[in-house]
């Protein structure tokens, strides 16, 4: 950046390329290397810049909406995809199989439960052993609302309360 700013000595500077942070530090060398302040502008997508009479003035910005690329698909994903993703990226998932009698609904064997991208199962045992203690207390007080749903809030609770993180947590009940 530095080597072309002394081969080309622009007038303005416009870095177009990066995070806002990355602009920003663009932004300061050029100001480092003699580019007066008011000949830099950072500036996010969809902001207009005009020229006239050698001065560059900032103008209205024109909304515009992220466009998602996913493998082949554009733009067939959006926003609320993209923090599911965020979230499972950040703190993983935990599925849990339930089998409980169709007739009274109590659980007929141990919960499966399965976790990825949230701890490393084989040195989280007295985790797992919690939240198997919080699925058979959460079956077993019954109550109004669906099983699955309630297994699952009860569930994100207590990992939250035990790990300070919120993984996606599914559940899935087959009344045999």
């Amino acid at each position: 950046m530095k080597l072309l700013i002394h081969l080309v000595r622009p007038k303005h500077v416009i870095p177009i390329h990066g995070e806002l942070r990355h602009l920003k530090q663009h932004g300061a060398i050029a100001r480092e290397l003699g580019i007066p302040a008011e000949n830099v502008a950072v500036v996010e997508n969809g902001t207009q810049i005009e020229f006239a009479d050698g001065r560059m003035t900032l103008a209205d910005r024109v909304r515009g909406n992220y466009v998602f690329v996913d493998g082949t698909g554009v733009g067939d994903i959006g926003p609320s995809v993209m923090r599911e993703r965020e979230l499972l990226a950040r703190d993983g998932f935990v599925s849990v199989q339930l089998r409980v009698r169709a007739s009274n609904g109590a659980l007929t064997e141990r919960p499966e439960i399965i976790s990825k991208g949230f701890v490393y199962v084989r040195e989280a045992g007295e985790l797992l052993a919690g939240a198997e203690q919080t699925i058979r207390e959460t079956v077993a007080r019954g109550g109004a609302g669906e099983l699955q749903t309630r297994v699952e809030n009860a569930l994100a609770e207590f990992f939250y309360s035990e790990t300070k993180r919120r993984p996606m947590v599914f559940v899935s009940v087959t009344a045999v």
